[in-house]
């Protein structure tokens, strides 16, 4: 691929995630009636630097995390719910979602607004074992439901590679969790050296 000439430089400021408008949802009701739900962007940017992604390869700028105050994401699910009158199921379209605890004051908040919201997030494992089994089971109550999460490979060597922060039993771990307090799990494929060595 030819590389661009004179390529414009980057804007000197880019939008915080705070500062993102709440998007415009005019068509939402067809959307779910089709199968959707709805689809909210909580951050930007990644902590993670695989070497398969592109995100680590954007401008810092870019591919920094940084998260959107919970209180906002809030307020744009109810926005949403009240002014089209949607039942609150909600996927978070991140790169990743933020920590454990993150998920935690998400939903708390929620639940402090009387919001009953069900919803689905990308995680990454390292972050995933911090809660315990009890917290994971407080989180399914609390509206949690799936959670999507590299699982490329259980192979060791392969993840050290592809510089994956965690060990095959981590990753082991990280599911068994979600399980243990009844989310539905969902995962990307595993390399075909699952396993091995």
């Amino acid at each position: 691929m030819r590389r661009l000439e004179n390529k414009p430089p980057l804007p000197k400021t880019f939008f915080e995630p705070n500062d993102w408008a709440f998007q415009s949802r005019e068509n939402i009701r067809l959307y779910i009636k089709k199968g959707g739900v709805l689809n909210i962007r909580s951050s930007r940017g990644c902590r993670g630097n695989c070497a398969f992604c592109t995100t680590p390869r954007l401008p810092r700028e870019l591919k920094r995390f940084q998260a959107r105050d919970i209180s906002l994401v809030v307020d744009e699910i109810k926005n949403a719910v009240t002014g089209y009158g949607i039942e609150p199921v909600v996927n978070f379209t991140d790169d990743e979602f933020g920590d454990f605890e993150r998920i935690e004051e998400l939903a708390c908040e929620l639940q402090r607004r009387n919001l009953r919201a069900a919803f689905s997030l990308e995680l990454r494992a390292a972050g995933m074992l911090k809660g315990s089994a009890s917290a994971w089971k407080d989180l399914h109550s609390g509206g949690l439901c799936r959670v999507f999460t590299g699982l490329e490979s259980l192979n060791k060597n392969t993840l050290k590679e592809w510089k994956k922060p965690v060990k095959p039993e981590e990753l082991l771990q990280s599911i068994e969790k979600c399980r243990s307090g009844g989310i539905l799990k969902l995962r990307s494929e595993v390399d075909e050296a699952c396993g091995a060595g």
